[in-house]
Order: structure tokens, then sequence, then C-alpha cells
């Protein structure tokens, strides 16, 4: 199956051949050197888990071998054999999981392309910070910019540059407004360290507010004015986690 996804189909059919000839399951013209390549597939599968795998640990019937990665060292020395060996992430949030998958894709496609001579980059992200808890949306540019950093001076690049498409206001707040584009207007605003809500009224063209607040808001606003305020009107008005709104509907209400 491995052979399959990286290797030209006429020769994943001989090298199936082969093995077939091995087991006495078959007799064609396959010759044994196209079993060779399945066979170093098999021994560096071997190496890996002899290294890193305890055999108390393996799980016979779901295919599984369980170890400990103790950092992006042995995660690096693990990639540096060609193995099928699939590694799954356990203990982590879905977030967290996405992210590192993220993380180590854009390093492999990066260290692939230097490789190949190509020193001057440009890197294409589509809503990367999408499904993580807000917290790690914060932290989302500071550890990518750093991590694309790292990157850049492990392979010498000459450049590096990303562009990220996102729906994250919190992202928007990290970048100055000069990199930052609003496909529905041309217009530059001051994004870098604003405040949430002005980055969403002026880059996002939206309201910081959820469409039910705004419009309780509004309607409680309209009966002060008419003088007609309710006590659970007065309530919610206590409950109005904004300062600036909850005055304003007060003095609506004095007036």
């Amino acid at each position: 199956e491995y052979m399959s996804g990286r290797t030209r189909a006429a020769e994943v059919s001989k090298a199936a051949d082969a093995f077939l000839m091995r087991l006495d399951l078959a007799i064609n013209k396959s010759r044994p050197e196209h079993l060779h390549e399945l066979e170093e597939l098999v021994e560096h599968t071997r190496e890996v888990l002899s290294y890193y795998g305890d055999p108390e640990d393996w799980y016979e019937f779901e295919r599984k071998q369980s170890f400990q990665i103790d950092g992006i060292a042995q995660l690096a020395a693990i990639q540096r054999y060609d193995t099928p060996i699939r590694i799954e992430w356990a203990n982590l949030s879905s977030g967290l999981q996405a992210l590192v998958e993220q993380f180590a894709l854009i390093g492999e496609a990066v260290g692939k392309a230097a490789t190949q001579g190509r020193l001057s980059l440009v890197i294409l992200i589509d809503e990367g910070d999408a499904y993580l808890h807000l917290d790690w949306q914060r932290r989302y540019f500071s550890l990518l910019n750093k991590y694309l950093g790292d990157l850049k001076k492990l392979h010498k690049l000459n450049s590096l540059q990303l562009i990220l498409a996102t729906h994250s206001p919190l992202l928007a707040a990290d970048i100055p407004g000069e990199f930052v584009t609003n496909l529905d207007s041309g217009e530059i605003m001051k994004t870098f360290a604003a405040p949430l809500e002005e980055v969403i009224a002026g880059s996002f063209e939206s309201s910081s507010l959820g469409e039910f607040a705004a419009k309780k808001i509004n309607e409680i606003y309209r009966r002060a004015q008419a003088f007609s305020l309710t006590d659970t009107d007065r309530q919610l008005i206590d409950a109005v986690g904004d300062v600036a709104i909850r005055s304003a509907l007060m003095r609506a209400d004095k007036n």
C-alpha cells in the first residue's frame, strides 16, 4: 500500500508478483530483484521499531505499535527512514493536533523544495487557524512566524513569503494594516494591536456583537427613549459586559 502511493504502478505490480512468488503463491516471470525495494522498506521499518518500540506495546489486530517520541529531534530521526510508518499523536486536543500536523507538513514541504534548489518560496495557508481555541488563535501567528524563521535559517533560504487567508480578527490584530487585505474593500486600517471591535468593524466589515445581543440592545434603547423600560430591560442592562454600551443605555433610561 505504501509503495503504491510513491512508486510507478508497473514497479509496484512487479514487486507484488515477486512477493507472491516468494511465498509460493504465484508463478510468473517476475525476477527476485523486484522484491528488493519492498525488502528495504521492511528492514527500515524493523530498525525503527526495534529502536523506539517495545514488543509488549504491539497491538497485532489493530496493526499499531505504541511508542513515545521525546521531541522534534526524534521525530526527524524517524522521518529520515523510508518507512510506511504513520505517526499518530496521542493525548492532544483536536486543535493542537491540527496545529502540530500543519507545521509538520509545512516543514516537510519547505525541506523538499530546498533540496530541489528552490530557495525563494511563497507559502499559501488557507485558514490555518480554523478549529483552534481562541487562545491558540491568539498565539498562532507568533508561533508560525518563529517556525518559518527557523525553517528559513535551517534551509538557508533567500526568502520565505507567507500569504494567509483567515476570518479571525485575532490574527489581523497581530499584523500591520499595510499587510492586511480585505477582498471586499480597498481601505487600509491600522489593525496592528488594535482593539478587536475596531478590527472587526474595519477589516472584516462586521460587528463585534452577536446579532441577537445587538437586536436586544437596540430594542432596549428604543424603549428607553420612549420611557417604557421594563424591570426585565433594566436587569438586562446590568448584564451588558461592554461598559460604554451599558453606560449609554443607563443614560437613556435617566433621560
